[in-house]
């Protein structure tokens, strides 16, 4: 007698790729080896060489279930997530940066059955690990320094980093995805906020596990516009979130000082303008405003669960005069 096929749940993988084509081979074959679920992968190119897409083409070709999108231009990676999300149709969907790998081929079962048992999780953060090291990618945490030595437990997060995540469609889609404005840093913390507000929690579980090959030759630097993104999103989060404006301004003057400090002066005063002129045009977008009002629920959860910063105020002043590295 032949045993009945079982179905499995599907899983969607999406991935964005900016050259780098071996890495993100190697991506997509660790996605395709996932056991117990069904994996369609996504991919959206944003503007790789013609050689390297040949290269992802060669691969796609002798594979199933992988879909390339080329876009040939680089909209950033909130827009460029957005765009390979749309392409798929399951309720759970996974993110993982093209330069990093799932550790194991139960990952994805694993963050589907969490998924699965808990109807208010919206969001699954996974451990960040050095592909060569082994040990835990500092430059991808985003859970406060205080939180490192929890690096091994689970635990309850106001946000989550994109180098390695599962998010339920219908939260995602209900949510509007990520703030495509954007473009490049702070979008994971801002979609987090939207998730928490919709009435979801978001858990990092390091059980789950990705390895990073923290490829530097295509990360942007400090000095190319890095600064430029954490200054402009930063201020303009705040300003989506609430906070007092007297505190964005003293935020302001901070970014200025450390700007000021790195020779970043002109970054930082044009992420500083930047900010305010999003934040006009965010004031004036009614359907904007609403999904930002935090409420009730979602202030108690934040409060619950956001480490206090106990710095004290000399601390706060020492950290505007820090040289910055492009290592974290």
């Amino acid at each position: 007698m032949i045993a009945p096929l079982v179905c499995q749940p599907n899983v969607d993988v999406i991935v964005i790729s900016l050259d780098r084509p071996h890495e993100t081979i190697e991506c997509i074959r660790s996605a395709l080896q996932q056991i117990g679920v069904s994996v369609h992968v996504y991919l959206v190119d944003q503007g790789s060489a013609r050689e390297n897409i040949a290269l992802l083409e060669e691969f796609i070709a002798e594979v199933e279930n992988v879909c390339l999108k080329q876009l040939g231009y680089n909209c950033g990676p909130a827009e460029g997530r957005n765009i390979a999300a749309t392409m798929g149709s399951s309720e759970t969907i996974v993110g993982i940066d093209n330069d990093a790998e799932l550790e194991d081929p139960t990952a994805l079962a694993r963050a589907f059955a969490l998924l699965q048992a808990d109807p208010t999780l919206g969001v699954i953060g996974f451990r960040i690990l050095n592909h060569y090291s082994g040990h835990d990618d500092w430059g991808s945490w985003c859970y406060t320094d205080s939180r490192k030595s929890m690096a091994s437990q689970s635990f309850y997060a106001v946000e989550f980093c994109a180098c390695g995540f599962a998010i339920r469609r219908s939260v995602f889609e209900g949510v509007n995805g990520f703030e495509k404005s954007l473009f490049i840093m702070g979008e994971e913390i801002d979609l987090s906020y939207r998730v928490l507000n919709a009435g979801f929690s978001i858990r990092y579980v390091p059980e789950i596990r990705v390895r990073h090959k923290v490829s530097p030759e295509r990360r942007v630097t400090w000095r190319s516009g890095r600064f430029y993104y954490v200054v402009r999103n930063s201020l303009y989060f705040q300003y989506k979130s609430q906070v007092p404006k007297c505190q964005i301004l003293l935020s302001a003057a901070a970014w200025i000082s450390k700007g000021t400090y790195n020779g970043l002066l002109w970054s930082a005063l044009r992420g500083v303008v930047d900010a305010a002129l999003m934040s006009i045009r965010f004031a004036r977008s009614r359907a904007q405003r609403s999904a930002y009002v935090l409420q009730p629920h979602a202030k108690s959860y934040i409060e619950a669960h956001a480490p206090v910063n106990r710095a004290g105020f000399l601390a706060r002043v020492r950290r505007q005069f820090v040289g910055l590295t492009d290592h974290h």
